[in-house]
């Protein structure tokens, strides 16, 4: 229904956030680690922690955001927006990481 299709919508509204917050995170890596931007798979480190954390927020955003989806599905505004805060931060996280590299 209408629902269905205005949490949909809103995904993809919040998605390029995340989205380039992961693509500056990996950029910025690169260039920290000496490693071309054209190279982005050579900048990831697993043993890293700031990596570490860019890949637990991203996969928690992904998670929120199917939750989301069940909270507006199910019409429950409270919960649905205590999950779309907390996917909101995790979608910063990889902003805050990048930022925390420059330092």
């Amino acid at each position: 229904g209408k629902r269905a299709v205005a949490a949909h919508y809103n995904f993809f509204e919040a998605f390029p956030f995340f989205a380039a917050g992961v693509i500056v995170y990996m950029l910025i890596r690169g260039l920290v680690d000496g490693i071309s931007a054209g190279s982005l798979t050579a900048a990831v480190h697993p043993q890293d922690l700031s990596m570490w954390i860019v890949q637990v927020s991203s996969i928690l955003f992904l998670v929120l955001r199917l939750a989301y989806l069940a909270a507006y599905l199910g019409d429950l505004a409270t919960l649905r927006s205590l999950i779309w805060s907390l996917a909101y931060i995790m979608a910063i996280v990889p902003y805050a990481a990048a930022i925390l590299l420059l330092l």
